[in-house]
């Protein structure tokens, strides 16, 4: 499992060291429809999506840290690198993310979809919509009774100058102007108006975020809590505007959050 922490943490860090060497200026924004050609995140090598959040289950803070700190941090005009409803999972090992991945914790959240219209200027989805799939989980459930869902928690898309984790540029998902969640669990509404999300691009496909509760403008309190987001494509390789679309990558399935089956290690 080491091994293989260390290998997914190389590849990224490799993948943003190359896009320095890059300039990305598109002059137009791909992916402004849902019909557009649609490449899902690659997991040659892993088998499927859920043993690429195994792996990543098993990473420390230290390591989930400094993988998103060495990540190249986005241009104003560089555009937002996903599109559509995508797959996520809570990576980390420790106790927090591990509860954090239960669906009776997280409401069944499944992943973000992120709207088609885009800002001209930046290139980001206007606004998003999270995912949720009761049971979503690494186990035993076939994928379309994983992926079938609800979306609900507005936030408005961002590229920010100044992040609240280093002070570099990052992607931001505001939930100001969000309605409250209603959680099944608890059988009540649960407020998400002061959650800050910020990302950053991984690789190809996969960006790796983290939360913060802001307190003002320019402020924020850290959430203990990483979460990784996976371009998600229907069957037929087009975006997925419903969380029930998304095909590829497959899924899988494992025994349980973090288990090494199917890995290989």
């Amino acid at each position: 499992m080491a091994r293989a922490i260390v290998v997914l943490l190389v590849i990224g860090a490799a993948t943003a060291a190359a896009a320095q060497q890059t300039s990305a200026a598109p002059t137009a924004w791909w992916g402004s429809k849902p019909t557009d050609k649609c490449t899902p995140y690659n997991v040659e090598g892993y088998r499927s999506l859920d043993s690429v959040c195994a792996i990543l289950d098993g990473a420390t803070t230290a390591q989930l840290d400094r993988l998103y700190l060495s990540a190249k941090p986005p241009t104003a005009g560089q555009g937002f690198p996903l599109r559509g409803c995508t797959y996520g999972c809570v990576p980390g090992s420790n106790g927090v993310e591990a509860i954090t991945r239960l669906p009776q914790t997280n409401m069944g959240w499944s992943g973000k979809c992120f709207s088609f219209q885009i800002n001209a200027t930046t290139g980001t989805p206007m606004t998003l919509l999270n995912a949720f799939a009761p049971k979503y989980e690494y186990a035993v459930d076939k994928q379309a009774a994983r992926v079938n869902g609800t979306m609900a928690g507005f936030a408005n898309v961002y590229w920010e100058p100044k992040s609240f984790s280093d002070g570099r540029p990052v992607w931001t998902f505001n939930y100001t102007n969000s309605a409250d969640l209603f959680d099944p669990s608890l059988d009540d509404a649960v407020e998400v108006q002061s959650i800050r999300d910020e990302a950053r691009l991984i690789s190809p496909g996969f960006i790796l975020g983290r939360m913060y509760i802001q307190t003002s403008a320019k402020k924020g309190v850290e959430v203990p809590i990483y979460f990784a987001l996976f371009q998600a494509c229907t069957a037929n390789g087009q975006y997925a505007t419903t969380p029930g679309a998304r095909a590829l990558p497959p899924l899988g399935g494992l025994t349980l959050p973090g288990s090494t089956v199917g890995l290989g290690v």
